[in-house]
């Protein structure tokens, strides 16, 4: 199951054009594959991600750090035009 959402992921991925930024927030105990980020990081050098002291549910689980990470992700590309 978790390949087939990796798999999933990465072929939805790779039909958005690869100039278009993209950011991933992850919760580093999630039971879902955490090495798609870093994939998805390697084929589209324009994204970034962000891990956090979570479970699958970032928002919920850690919803101080999530709108935090959120925050700066808009902050920056408000200021910087950039992701990171």
């Amino acid at each position: 199951h978790m390949e087939y959402i990796g798999l999933k992921l990465n072929i939805q991925t790779l039909m958005i054009s690869p100039s278009l930024p993209m950011t991933f927030i992850y919760g580093s105990r999630s039971n879902i594959d955490g090495q798609s980020g870093k994939a998805i990081q390697e084929m589209r050098p324009n994204s970034h991600t962000e891990i956090i002291g979570a479970g699958h549910y970032v928002f919920a689980d850690q919803s101080d750090d999530f709108n935090q990470a959120v925050l700066k992700i808009c902050n920056n590309v408000k200021h910087n035009g950039k992701l990171f």
